[in-house]
């Protein structure tokens, strides 16, 4: 009955499912577009060094500035931002790699204040129901990270064996 929580777990979930995508297609992609699977650590690497950085160096000004909900939906529109570049130039090295550093920087809002965002469940659940429910609210917020990388992860492995993806050691693969 918790409206918020169920936002904050939906937001948790669609955050989780783009980094699925991200991490699981990303590797084949640097391997059969860009003939090169290393390239797929250091794109990776820079994502997500791009994201430590600007929660460490931004988000806590931007927090103050515009609070949790326009920081993430900042966040929300930065991240798309990115994986929209990422569509334009698909075979271009250098923009896919700035479609990484901006998905980070998008990112990183998100990553900064989701936990918040489940404290304030905390104190919305109390305030409405007169019921604090912190263990309950923080481990059912997991279900959002739980359901987004489990059904990502197998919708992922349905679509490559529906278009005839064989697994191979050998970049021959069809």
């Amino acid at each position: 009955m918790n409206k918020y929580f169920l936002m904050a777990a939906f937001i948790w979930m669609m955050q989780c499912i783009i980094q699925m995508v991200t991490g699981t297609v990303l590797p084949y992609y640097c391997k059969y577009i860009f003939f090169d699977d290393s390239l797929f650590s250091y794109l990776l690497l820079l994502e997500v060094v791009t994201t430590i950085v600007t929660t460490v160096l931004f988000c806590p000004f931007l927090l103050r500035k515009f609070g949790k909900r326009n920081m993430s939906m900042l966040g929300c529109a930065l991240a798309l931002i990115g994986h929209l570049i990422y569509c334009t130039h698909p075979t271009d090295f250098n923009w896919v790699v700035f479609s990484c550093f901006i998905r980070g920087v998008g990112f990183a809002p998100l990553n900064s204040v989701i936990f918040g965002f489940l404290g304030d469940c905390v104190e919305y659940g109390q305030y409405k129901f007169h019921i604090r429910t912190e263990g309950l609210i923080f481990s059912g917020g997991s279900i959002g990270y739980k359901l987004g990388t489990g059904m990502c992860g197998a919708f992922i492995t349905w679509l490559m064996s529906m278009s005839g993806y064989v697994a191979s050691t050998t970049a021959n693969a069809v």
